[in-house]
């Protein structure tokens, strides 16, 4: 259900064209989720972390929007949690899952 929900959340924000900081769903079923891979953000003494909102450089302002609407809109949760994020072929964070 939760990749269901995030192919409707995908879809939504890429009518708005606010598309370029998710990984695309490509197929979602009942059984599987299929996404392009991407590279995990590096660990922090081997765990995951949250990223800091206001201060943290690597989030843009454009993708501090979308999250903001992600979670305001669709009721996202666990948005800032680093194993969430990806890093594109430019080196910029994309939100995963």
């Amino acid at each position: 259900m939760q990749s269901i929900k995030e192919k409707e959340i995908y879809k939504e924000l890429n009518r708005k064209g606010k598309t370029q900081f998710l990984v695309p769903v490509l197929h979602t079923d009942e059984k599987l989720s299929i996404q392009p891979f991407y590279e995990p953000l590096p660990l922090k003494r081997d765990e995951t972390y949250n990223l800091e909102l206001e201060t943290d450089n690597c989030l843009t302002n454009e993708l501090r929007e979308v999250i903001e609407e992600i979670d305001k809109k669709y009721d996202g949760f666990d948005l800032l949690d680093s194993g969430n994020y990806g890093l594109n072929q430019d080196g910029n964070l994309i939100l995963i899952d």
